[in-house]
């Protein structure tokens, strides 16, 4: 991933395994395992919400049941 400031390049490119880009989470085909690590802590990183980032947790890979069960 190259990060950019103002539409030009800015710093060094780096790798990155999972990256949410212009309303797109982009995630390299990985373990589930890590997946469920990854996944969530990267949309957290978008809010400044810390309550969000265990919520994100628990609700990967539920069903849209469960993550209604746990909202409640």
């Amino acid at each position: 991933m190259q990060p950019f400031l103002a539409g030009q390049p800015a710093g060094l490119p780096r790798d990155a395994q999972v990256v949410w880009f212009d309303e797109r989470l982009l995630v390299v085909p990985l373990p589930r395992g890590k997946q469920a690590r990854l996944v969530p802590e990267e949309i957290a990183r978008a809010f400044s919400l810390p309550e969000l980032r265990g919520a994100l947790h628990y609700c990967f890979e539920r069903s849209p049941e469960e993550i209604q069960e746990y909202f409640e």
